[in-house]
């Protein structure tokens, strides 16, 4: 499941974010995103249907970025032997034999919005945070 969100009117970081590197932009957006997609993944551990856990156990999130965008999904991980990978979209989306029971959607609804607002947030901190850390590597090398 894809969420895509343009933060705009963050005035004070885009200056900053303008002056970072590539590789810089990517970890402040990836710590970022990774931080946003954490509220919508605990509210879909919350609405997961629970017989034996190994579902709710399932679900997570990845961050991924390319050279323009960071991109973070929620969903129910795959293993090498199925697991729940392999009926999470049955239970969120039913079939002929079984009612669905939503919860990655749902999740997204619910805190869709307050993800968007760690974002707002959290970038400035992570702006910071990456600016620091490149500067510390620059004293002591």
């Amino acid at each position: 499941m894809q969420f895509e969100a343009r933060i705009e009117g963050v005035a004070f970081a885009q200056g900053q974010f303008k002056e970072l590197t590539r590789s810089q932009r990517r970890a402040a957006l990836s710590a970022t995103f990774n931080k946003a997609g954490t509220v919508i993944q605990k509210e879909a551990a919350v609405l997961v249907p629970v017989d034996e856990g190994d579902l709710k156990r399932a679900i997570a999130k990845s961050v991924s970025s390319k050279t323009t965008s960071v991109r973070v999904d929620v969903g129910v991980k795959r293993n090498a032997k199925g697991g729940p990978a392999r009926y999470g979209h049955i239970v969120e989306t039913g079939s002929a034999h079984t009612a669905p029971h939503p919860f990655l959607r749902p999740a997204l609804d619910n805190k869709g919005k307050a993800a968007v607002e760690v974002v707002a947030k959290q970038l400035g901190s992570d702006i910071d945070r990456v600016t620091r850390k490149a500067a510390a590597k620059r004293v002591v090398s």
